[in-house]
């Protein structure tokens, strides 16, 4: 159980950092519409983490460790 939540919390730190470098790499280009995307993407990401930490969570996704 102890490792199936520091799993979680682990990948919803990676897919947050992810989803915030390509807000930023969205933003950096300078385009109007990848510049709103990567504006919403910088602002929601850790909300976006949070659900993929529950989600890896409740469906006991531990498949990293035998």
């Amino acid at each position: 159980m102890l490792t199936r939540i520091v799993l979680a919390v682990c990948f919803g730190v990676v897919v947050a950092l992810v989803i915030l470098l390509l807000g930023v790499i969205a933003v950096a280009t300078g385009i109007k519409i990848l510049t709103s995307v990567g504006d919403f993407a910088e602002q929601w990401c850790w909300v976006f983490g949070l659900i993929g930490a529950i989600v890896f969570f409740l469906t006991g996704r531990t498949s990293l460790i035998p």
